[in-house]
């Protein structure tokens, strides 16, 4: 019915947009009702007699208003009447769950940006905490207004996760892609880069003792109690520290392809730590190492990330933790923290690197941000 298949369900289909129109307005509060009105006001005059080719320059200024703000790793994938596609770099959150000034891109702040583009900050201190719902809305891009809290969200990626996100631009996309997401319709694919050796102290529910480039497996563990199932494949391993190094064979890396069968919170990031036992690097949450600063609300989220850690194996009354801290990291990762010292964003190895949705014919590949590169690069080399 939501996805508008048969002629004769079009009605059906039209009340249930209609219903969920008039339930946005009613949760929302009187300034988000305000701005929802005039989004659908406005959305008409927006989307009326516009050809799909005019999108393709509006794409690339939209992209440079954005990377203005936030760097090269933000790109415009896909872009039509009704969806978006946008490859969001690590650091970015998808929508601030309390709406404030904080995160708001104002004309003060864009002036402080323009000012700081001639002084000699990093381009990380030029990155304010703007969300992608806010960045795109910044850029008049119309959103989905079904969801009055995150407009245009119909899933997310986490703040230290980066690449393929769609965004619904229109109410009647939005329903769609929900029904799409609900009946596994969408193929989602992921990149890790993880340890090649089981952690210290871990072993994983998955009998892997050595990854070698194309070997295949399955992980089945549930997330929060409910069933989940990932798809990997060891796309390339990287190689021993240079000659003069002290670390041990534990510190090579795996560069991992994960395809998620469903759709659980967490999911790679606890099949990589729990299944595998070889946790995402710089992971704050399901190692013990925390990369570059920990919040209050980090440190809350990881207590109770722990408590959950008995769900995730196997009938284990006592709670197992994974220690990366007890294994070095390698040189490579070890230098990236050294450069970005300066930078306050949450950011890990886990890149969405392909999203497909056939419903709506998108396939979207996102390349590895310019700083896996490097960190891949610091490695003797891959084999």
């Amino acid at each position: 019915c939501t996805l508008l298949q048969s002629p004769s369900m079009e009605d059906e289909a039209l009340a249930i947009l209609e219903r969920a129109k008039k339930l946005a307005k009613k949760t929302a509060g009187s300034q988000r009702r305000k701005a929802l009105a005039a989004e659908r006001r406005r959305r008409p005059r927006q989307n009326a007699d516009i050809d799909e080719d005019d999108f393709v320059e509006d794409i690339e200024e939209l992209e440079q208003r954005l990377q203005s703000f936030y760097g090269s790793d933000i790109k415009i994938l896909y872009n039509s009447k009704d969806i978006i596609v946008v490859s969001k770099p690590a650091g970015m959150v998808c929508y601030h769950t309390k709406k404030t000034t904080a995160g708001k891109i104002t004309t003060s702040r864009k002036k402080k940006k323009k000012s700081s583009e001639s002084s000699a900050e990093s381009e990380a201190a030029k990155i304010m905490d703007i969300s992608l719902e806010d960045g795109l809305l910044d850029g008049l891009v119309p959103l989905s207004t079904l969801n009055p809290s995150a407009r245009g969200i119909v899933h997310r990626l986490d703040r230290g996760t980066s690449g393929c996100i769609a965004l619904a631009k229109t109410d009647d996309a939005h329903l769609r892609l929900v029904a799409s997401f609900f009946l596994r319709r969408v193929k989602k694919k992921y990149s890790a880069l993880i340890p090649a050796s089981a952690v210290n102290g871990f072993d994983g529910t998955v009998a892997v003792k050595e990854m070698a480039v194309g070997s295949e497996g399955v992980v089945i563990i549930p997330v929060d109690g409910r069933p989940a199932v990932s798809k990997y494949k060891v796309l390339s391993v990287h190689g021993q520290e240079r000659p003069n190094s002290q670390q041990s064979s534990n510190s090579q890396a795996v560069l991992l392809q994960v395809e998620t069968l469903t759709g659980r919170k967490h999911q790679v990031r606890v099949h990589c730590a729990n299944g595998l036992g070889r946790p995402i690097f710089l992971d704050p949450l399901y190692s013990d190492f925390a990369p570059l600063q920990s919040t209050k609300s980090d440190q809350k989220s990881k207590k109770k990330n722990q408590k959950r850690y008995q769900s995730y194996t196997s009938k284990s009354k006592s709670t197992r933790t994974v220690n990366e801290s007890a294994t070095m990291l390698p040189e490579a990762v070890r230098n990236l923290l050294e450069r970005e010292k300066n930078n306050p964003y949450e950011r890990f190895f886990l890149h969405a690197a392909y999203l497909s949705i056939p419903e709506f014919g998108i396939e979207a590949e996102s390349p590895l941000p310019e700083w896996w590169w490097r960190t891949l690069d610091d490695f003797c080399g891959a084999r």
